[in-house]
């Protein structure tokens, strides 16, 4: 696939499921800045990745309580602190016939009305990890380039 070719896919696909309009879809970011956006369980945003070699996908990124790893440090004072590891998940959004899903096999026509339903039913992103809910979505701030409005992206 060509450069041209591949551009005007990554167009495509972001016009046709309204993400690059959403407050909290933040385009092409790594998971190493994701990590300082997201300090509080239950923090998420959608961004653009590359999994492998020219090929990319939406990711939501989430910051939970891993319940399998317990912090080796004392008991805080606050009874109702989590005295677990907090970790950052990224989930995949999976897309086939331009249908989205994640891993719990709920599909949807619109990724962000999948994400939405995910936040407001409080249903978990993976079965494995009943702590992977959704709660507050961390929008892009004033000065980030929406990457709708770039000029190259749009050409």
């Amino acid at each position: 696939m060509t450069t041209n070719t591949t551009a005007t896919a990554l167009v495509e696909h972001a016009r046709d499921t309204n993400i690059d309009g959403c407050a909290y879809f933040h385009g092409f970011l790594s998971r190493e800045d994701v990590d300082t956006l997201l300090p509080n369980k239950g923090d998420f945003l959608l961004r653009k990745s590359e999994t492998a070699a020219g090929k990319w996908n939406y990711v939501l990124s989430l910051r939970c309580h891993d319940d399998n790893k317990v912090s080796p440090y004392p008991s805080p004072p606050n009874p109702n602190a989590c005295t677990h590891f907090q970790t950052l998940r990224h989930y995949v959004l999976h897309r086939e016939n331009k249908v989205y899903s994640f891993r719990n096999n709920r599909s949807y026509k619109d990724a962000i009305v999948m994400i939405d339903a995910h936040r407001n039913a409080r249903w978990p992103l993976d079965s494995l990890v009943p702590t992977a809910v959704l709660t507050r979505p961390i929008t892009k701030q004033s000065w980030e380039v929406r990457p709708h409005l770039h000029p190259l992206i749009n050409q």
